[in-house]
């Protein structure tokens, strides 16, 4: 199993991801596996991964022997098991698409992807959409929810913070299509005019 050793905000956002993902499921939520503009590729398997606080594992080259003691039996992790994806979940609730990143750096913007999707049968894949979406900015609400985990939690506290930012997760705002300016022709005449034209593009997602 692969080892990482993570700063306390990306061990947290770790862990805040993977329990996010089991509220999800007890939704109905369906994770994207993979998805594809052009082929059909296999669906992926997640894969486990063991992260750790540097700050707090001994033999770690930031360990602090003082914040180690400070925190020590408090019911503060130091380690985790979790999935393949460690700062970002994307999935499929009540046919919209969900994609969430998480930055890295708590003082960068983070960002969403909400659109709808149409479910599918009878193929290998299972839902597909026709346009492409913008990336929009999270709200404050839920940017907070994200500061929140630049502290030193217990896994009580990253669990009811991931309960908590389900519905403002559902909440956020549906994302724009990108468009294209584009010389459209005129019915009445020979001429033309420009409209704002939604960029097509056929994505299929792959899900479990």
């Amino acid at each position: 199993m692969k080892k990482l050793y993570f700063t306390t905000y990306q061990f947290n956002i770790a862990i805040f991801i993977n329990e996010l993902n089991k509220v999800i499921k007890k939704e109905g939520g369906q994770f994207v596996t993979d998805w594809s503009g052009s082929t059909y590729p296999f669906s992926k398997e997640s894969e486990k991964i063991h992260v750790f606080n540097r700050y707090l594992t001994k033999g770690c080259f930031d360990y602090s022997e003082t914040m180690a003691e400070k925190y020590n039996n408090k019911n503060i992790p130091t380690e985790y098991e979790t999935e393949s994806n460690l700062s970002y979940t994307s999935f499929i609730l009540e046919n919209v698409y969900y994609y969430i990143q998480i930055d890295e750096n708590p003082f960068f913007d983070d960002y969403i992807q909400k659109k709808r999707v149409e479910p599918v049968e009878g193929k290998n894949y299972q839902y597909i959409s026709y346009e492409v979406y913008y990336m929009e900015k999270i709200s404050k609400e839920l940017k907070a929810i994200y500061w929140e985990l630049y502290k030193i939690l217990t896994i009580t506290q990253i669990k009811n913070l991931a309960k908590k930012s389900v519905e403002l997760i559902k909440n956020q705002k549906f994302s724009k299509i990108v468009t294209n300016r584009q010389r459209v022709p005129n019915y009445y005449n020979n001429s033309y005019h420009y409209e704002n034209v939604p960029e097509k593009k056929t994505i299929y997602y792959f899900v479990k």
